[in-house]
């Protein structure tokens, strides 16, 4: 891990647009956290002070935890997957854990566990601040905010598209769905879009 983040191949396209889009006045939503790095990357580099994450595995959550300690943050962090609804649901191990994924699950070759659910207005419900910047990489699980009212004070999303899961149609659906809730397409950089309204 550490070698692809000093390589620059973790997330660097995530990093760049951070770098171009944010301030630190943002108060950011991230679901998708995985072990912290572009989190603590926003917090300690671009300094936001709001900042809440959402990841879904909890085995990768107790790595965030100790990157978190190591870099004397504590995290507004809930552990649970974006969903169509509250509850439970399966969750694909891949033997990276930056491509752990709800999407076909139960065909996954890869062991799977049991993890809880959550609507986007469910995680919203439990923030100590209103975010106005969501920051998305959740494996193709971002077809269900289609689905959802994006809050107003939401003028920022970040999101990577993974058309390789949902297909280029669905994927791109996504992008279609922000459109009509007053989004448009501002920068991108690889499958990372940055929208604005």
């Amino acid at each position: 891990m550490k070698n692809r983040i000093l390589s620059g191949e973790y997330e660097t396209a995530e990093i760049e647009m951070c770098k171009r889009h944010f301030r630190p006045e943002e108060r950011v939503l991230e679901l998708g956290a995985a072990i912290g790095y572009v989190s603590l990357f926003c917090q300690i580099h671009l300094s936001i002070q709001d900042y809440a994450v959402v990841e879904a595995n909890p085995n990768t959550t107790r790595m965030l935890l100790e990157n978190y300690r190591l870099n004397n943050k504590y995290p507004n962090l809930i552990t649970a997957a974006l969903d169509r609804q509250d509850g439970t649901t399966e969750l694909s191990l891949n033997p990276d854990f930056w491509a752990d994924s709800l999407v076909n699950a139960h065909l996954s070759q890869n062991p799977c566990i049991t993890v809880p659910s959550l609507t986007l207005s469910s995680i919203l419900s439990k923030l100590p601040f209103r975010p106005s910047t969501l920051l998305i990489d959740i494996e193709g699980s971002e077809i269900h905010l289609g689905e959802e009212v994006i809050p107003a004070e939401v003028t920022k999303i970040v999101c990577e598209l993974h058309p390789e899961l949902l297909g280029v149609k669905a994927a791109f659906k996504v992008i279609s769905d922000f459109f009509k809730q007053g989004f448009q397409i501002i920068d991108n950089q690889s499958q990372v879009y940055v929208l604005a309204r």
